[in-house]
């Protein structure tokens, strides 16, 4: 048995997965006559994104981090993948944010903004204790909590911007009408002159 064989030790079935699998065109091809996986224009990939699942997915990814905070972890194992994962989050916030902002249409757009609203204010708490020393890794990625800091101040006027839309949610549920935003009306405007 090779060691160096991912697949020496499992059963024929597997091989033959591996081996379907690796005669799919691969995404990283751009040769001319290789199909592109990943085609469409950035508002179709808008339309795409699962804001539930990601926002859950960030959910449980900051769960992690809060729970890792409270263990005693070896900075020499550790310590690269704790700060990636805190810029993975922070980058994947603000993504999901922009998306969800430029996309009016979404269907529950207001509850996953109250999510992703409550998601931030996560994150920021974890930046605090971090930054405050209470995270138990917190040393291991002091060199960091300037830009941590950075980040967390980046986030305040997002949440800003999503609490003042769910205000504007709110009242309009209050008063029993449905809230149209300016893109919705110049999308159902637009329907009926063409």
């Amino acid at each position: 048995m090779a060691i160096n064989d991912p697949l020496a030790c499992r059963g024929r079935a597997d091989k033959e997965v591996f081996v379907r699998y690796n005669r799919l065109p691969k995404m990283s091809s751009h040769g001319p006559d290789e199909p592109k996986l990943l085609t469409g224009s950035a508002e179709t990939m808008v339309k795409r994104i699962n804001f539930g699942d990601d926002i859950f997915f960030l959910a449980m990814k900051i769960k992690h981090l809060k729970y890792a905070a409270k263990l005693e972890l070896s900075p020499e194992l550790f310590r690269a993948s704790i700060a990636e994962e805190l810029e993975f989050v922070f980058a994947a916030l603000q993504k999901i944010y922009a998306s969800l902002k430029k996309s009016s249409l979404v269907i529950n757009r207001g509850e996953y903004s109250k999510n992703l609203l409550r998601l931030m204010r996560s994150f920021n708490a974890l930046v605090d204790d971090i930054i405050t020393g209470e995270a138990g890794y917190s040393a291991m990625i002091a060199d960091r909590h300037e830009a941590m800091s950075d980040s967390r101040k980046s986030i305040e006027p997002a949440m800003e911007e999503i609490q003042r839309l769910l205000s504007q949610y709110d009242e309009a549920s209050e008063e029993g009408r449905d809230i149209i935003s300016e893109e919705e009306y110049r999308h159902l405007l637009s329907e009926e002159t063409d």
